[in-house]
This record gives structure tokens, sequence and C-alpha cells, in this order.
């Protein structure tokens, strides 16, 4: 519609007439249950627009602030209502998506200053909403936006800003909040959530540098279950990213590679690392991704540990980089496709150029195939 285009283009405040219109205004119709929104997901995309419209428009709200935070609210009521009281699944799928929403309206802003007027308009009302709700849907809405607008302030480059490291924070306390009430019983809609928010902990204590805490946090998991893929994928991403800390030990990147954090029972590795991730995932099909992120990184690793090497160490670790993605090629010629083979391809060439050979790519491997 008209208004979610306002709403997408930084024009909110065009957006809440159309919405609010006495006669057409989709919220009006909603309200009045008129007939022509008498659809599936109607009413539910209605208060979604309705409800960033109003966020975003705090960021210019001056002395309307109040006014704006509780037509929100009434968003969110409106929002619950259009589910029903089966609905919970439902409701907690509408606010994940619309804190997605949220995100790509941050990253769409190109000046500086108009994303910050915005994001302080979020956190006004995320901070509102948090003080006052006790709903797992709700609380876990708040904290997907604010770690939405904390990866929309993360250049993914050099130091975290203010932004990013505030907001993170503000994520990270509210999942904190959520886990501290997930042991009440039928609290959390359905029991996994509580993994899937100890994984984002676990991520952003990465981000930011915490890396002591998230490798403990994912080593708790594991020790109940350590065939948990996206703890395993996380845990080795945390040391390979530790190892990469110019303050840490080198010697890190062989624990992202090789596991770590002995298992008391068993006398195996809990945390796998990217080598045996690698050959859990291989010729896997629904694990595809996993298996091609860990052949990846087993040659990333080598080239960063090598990057913080000398003399023959150096060497044997550009040719351990370089063998890792050979290995994968003659195996598996397609290279994962579209997504990773030119990730494949731009890491070769840097380890070739570290290696002074030509920079060539994969074409070193797909020539010498071709002629062999």
């Amino acid at each position: 519609s008209l208004a979610q285009i306002y709403v997408d283009t930084e024009q909110a405040d065009k957006a809440i007439p159309l919405l609010e219109d006495p006669k057409f205004g989709v919220l009006t119709l909603v309200k009045a249950k008129h007939p022509a929104t008498d659809k599936a997901g109607f009413s539910s995309e209605a208060y979604k627009t309705g409800l960033r419209a109003y966020i975003a428009s705090l960021a210019t709200a001056g002395e309307n602030g109040d006014q704006l935070i509780q037509k929100a609210s009434e968003m969110m009521d409106g929002l619950k209502e259009s589910v029903g009281d089966s609905g919970q699944a439902q409701l907690v799928a509408i606010y994940l998506s619309l804190a997605r929403d949220l995100e790509e309206q941050m990253n769409s802003i190109s000046s500086p200053a108009a994303k910050t007027a915005m994001s302080k308009g979020f956190e006004t009302f995320l901070k509102r909403v948090r003080g006052q709700s006790n709903e797992f849907n709700i609380l876990n809405w708040v904290a997907e936006t604010f770690r939405g607008m904390a990866e929309a302030f993360d250049t993914g480059k050099g130091e975290l800003s203010a932004e990013t490291i505030q907001y993170y924070a503000e994520a990270s306390s509210t999942y904190d909040t959520i886990l501290q009430k997930a042991g009440t019983p039928g609290w959390l809609p359905q029991p996994q959530y509580k993994l899937q928010i100890q994984l984002q902990v676990a991520a952003i204590n990465r981000r930011i540098g915490k890396y002591q805490e998230a490798v403990n946090s994912l080593e708790a998991i594991l020790k109940d279950n350590k065939m948990v893929l996206g703890v395993q994928l996380e845990a080795a991403k945390t040391y390979q990213e530790w190892a990469g800390d110019s303050r840490a030990n080198p010697k890190m990147y062989e624990l992202a590679l090789g596991g770590a954090r002995e298992d008391e029972k068993s006398g195996e590795k809990l945390i796998w690392g990217w080598i045996k991730l690698s050959k859990m995932t291989a010729n896997k099909e629904q694990f595809a991704d996993a298996f091609h992120e860990s052949r990846l990184n087993i040659a990333r690793s080598y080239l960063e540990y090598a990057q913080r090497s000398q003399g023959a160490d150096q060497q044997e670790r550009l040719d351990r980089a370089k063998r890792a993605i050979e290995f994968t090629a003659k195996l598996y010629p397609e290279m994962g496709g579209e997504k990773w083979k030119p990730q494949y391809d731009q890491t070769l060439r840097q380890i070739q150029s570290k290696l002074g050979e030509k920079q060539v790519g994969l074409a070193e491997f797909i020539a010498a195939d071709a002629g062999g």
C-alpha cells in the first residue's frame, strides 16, 4: 500500500494520515471490522504498518511523543487480538518479521543524523514497552529490534560505535530477562525458544569481544547436547574471531580448527571446531551450507594464523590453507554454488598473494583438473 511505501521511504509522517483517514484509512476500516478487511493476515499487516509508522514518527514527534506511544501501544493490542488466543506461535513470527522490517527501515537510511534520530525514537518506545510487558513475544521483539538496531550501526569493521555497543547491550539485557523468566512453566510458547535466545546472547558477546563469556555459555549448552549444529558453528566462529583479536594468542586458531573444552565423561571435545564440523556435515544435502561454511573457514583460519606467524610456520599454514580449498574443489567442484564459490575464490586469491603466486583463484584447480 501507499502507506507502507511512505514508511519504507522515511516518510512516516505522510503514512499516518492515510492510515487514520476517517473514511478510507486502513486502520479505521480494520478497527470497524469492515468486510473489505476480512482477509487472512490483512489486519495483522495493517497493525504492523501502523506500529512502524508511529515508532518511526517518534524521532520528530516533539510534544506529541506520548500520544504516538499510546497509538503504537494500541497497534500492539490490535496485533494480539488479530491472531486470537490460539495464535501464540503466529504472534511470535509476526513480531520477528516486524523486527526485521524495522532493521531494514534503519538500514535504508543513508543520513547518519537521520538514522540516529530514528533510533532514539525506537529506543524510547522499546524501553517503555519492555518495562510494561511480561509476555514472551513482546520481550523477544524488543530484544530482536535492539539487536537489529545494533547491526544497523555495526559496519563490521574497526571499533564498534557507541550506538552499536549500547544497542547490543540493550538486546543482551532483554534476552537475559527472557532467560530468567524461561524457567516458569508455560511461559515460553515453545521450549526451543530458550536455545535460540542463548545462541543470540552468545553471538552478541562474540560481536562485542566478550569471547570468554560467549564460549562458556555455548559450552553449557553443548554439555546437554553436543549435536546442536548451530551451537557448534557459533562456537567455532567465536574461537576464530577470538584468535583474530590482536590481544589474543594466535594459537587460539588451533582451537577454532581442532576444537576445545574436553567432556569430563567421554574425554572428547565438546566444541568440535571447523575440521570436525566439515566431516560431520559432509555429503549431507540438508547441511550443505554448514559444510561449506566449515571448509571455507578452515582455509581462512590457516590463512589468518599464517599472517600472525613467521618463517617455516607461516609457510606451512599458508600451504594448509591452500590445500583446504584444493581438497574441496576436487571433491565438490560446484564449490557450494553462487553463495560460496565467490568466497572460496576470494580467499584463495589472498592465499596465492601471500605465497607470491599468481592470483588466479579457483582457476588454478579447475585448469589443473581439466589438464589432468
